[in-house]
């Protein structure tokens, strides 16, 4: 069998029980046997460490002693993961069951990419501003669970900026678009991006070659 490079998952969590099971759920569905989830609770105050702890054969889990900011709370897990690629999601969104089938073999085919992406589709998980009415088109935008990532990324081009409360993604996107960073969009969709009321910012669309 051909060498399976490890995947690190890599998935931030702050008050997230009541989406947190889904999104777990959603990556263990991938069915890839080389996997490293890892799970970083922002010092949450409602019951998300008892619903990680449903999983904790098939997580590594971490806690902060006081709530850090979803900037820190990345970097944090990108300092335990061990994997050749870096994956995310956030914890209350889910990945389809193809999101690996359809991203991993691009980076494995194709040496000079850095990064791939897939689709996002927006799922409206509870009453939600009306002008939204596009939620069963998917579509490319600045979304980390829709992107793997070579480790040699984050190593050269460095972690999150913790100056960033909201948007930390986004600032990490332009960063590597300034410096030419080899990236490919693919026509399928890979991650179900699930509006709610306490979403914290909305996407940012961007455009397709």
């Amino acid at each position: 069998m051909a060498h399976l490079p490890k995947i690190s998952v890599i998935i931030p969590a702050f008050n997230a029980e009541a989406y947190l099971a889904q999104a777990l759920e959603s990556v263990l569905a991938q069915n890839y046997p080389n996997l490293e989830i890892l799970v970083v609770n922002d010092a949450s105050t409602d019951n998300t460490a008892t619903v990680v702890e449903q999983y904790a054969k098939s997580v590594c889990y971490v806690e902060n002693s006081k709530n850090l900011g979803i900037a820190k709370t990345r970097n944090l897990g990108l300092s335990m993961a061990s994997g050749d690629y870096i994956a995310w999601l956030d914890a209350d969104d889910a990945w389809t069951r193809s999101h690996l089938a359809v991203l991993l073999p691009w980076l494995m085919a194709y040496p000079h990419l850095q990064v791939v992406q897939g689709l996002l589709q927006r799922q409206l998980l509870n009453p939600y501003d009306a002008s939204y009415n596009d939620f069963g088109k998917p579509y490319a935008n600045v979304n980390l669970g829709a992107m793997l990532c070579r480790r040699s990324v984050f190593e050269q081009f460095g972690e999150f900026d913790a100056q960033f409360a909201v948007s930390e993604d986004t600032e990490f996107w332009m960063r590597l678009r300034a410096y030419s960073v080899e990236m490919r969009v693919v026509p399928h969709t890979v991650l179900l991006y699930r509006l709610h009321l306490q979403n914290t910012t909305l996407p940012l669309t961007i455009h397709t070659r």
